[in-house]
């Protein structure tokens, strides 16, 4: 199910009006990268509702799909952006700020309006990545970010179950093998 407009991508998601006040993809972001969908894989279903979001640095497809390429090696889109979120010492491979560019990054800005009575908010999320296991701990590093901008937080709010950012080289990983701390791609 291919949509363009934003406000669909909110909308799939169980945000509608009057809460949503904008809704934009930006603007580099290869339409084939991101898609409203019903199922992923064997079984991967909405949470909610009978749609998600599926954003990815590559092609937003399942193997059952038209246009469907394996991962590896990847789809590159050749546009790179500043860096959103720099990690601080939380990276397996911290010797300084994150890196800059990031390549091919697909993000979905919402602004809502917040319900006077609403304390705080909870979101699901799937991280999948071509990346791993074969490149944990090298210089290649997806990530996921939901980052919050609001009068009271500003920053990322998307962690493991150690407070960890979500990446494929996570900070305390015990299976991955010892980090290659590279820092260009």
């Amino acid at each position: 199910m291919k949509k363009t407009d934003p406000i669909s991508y909110a909308r799939s998601i169980g945000l509608c009006d009057p809460w949503v006040t904008s809704a934009t993809i930006n603007n580099q972001a290869d339409p084939r990268s991101y898609t409203i969908r019903k199922t992923y894989g064997n079984g991967y279903k909405a949470k909610e509702g009978s749609n998600f979001i599926m954003l990815s640095t590559g092609l937003a497809v399942d193997k059952k799909d038209p246009g469907f390429v394996e991962p590896q090696p990847g789809t590159s889109y050749k546009f790179d952006v500043k860096n959103p979120a720099p990690m601080a010492n939380k990276n397996a491979c911290y010797n300084g700020p994150d890196e800059d560019p990031i390549h091919d990054m697909v993000e979905l800005t919402l602004t809502l309006k917040v319900p006077t009575n609403a304390k705080s908010f909870s979101f699901s999320f799937l991280f999948v990545s071509a990346e791993y296991p074969d490149y944990v701990g090298t210089e290649y590093n997806d990530k996921f970010l939901a980052i919050l901008d609001s009068k009271s937080y500003q920053g990322n709010i998307s962690f493991d179950k150690n407070m960890n950012p979500i990446t494929i080289t996570p900070a305390s990983s015990t299976s991955a093998p010892p980090p290659r701390c590279a820092r260009a791609r």
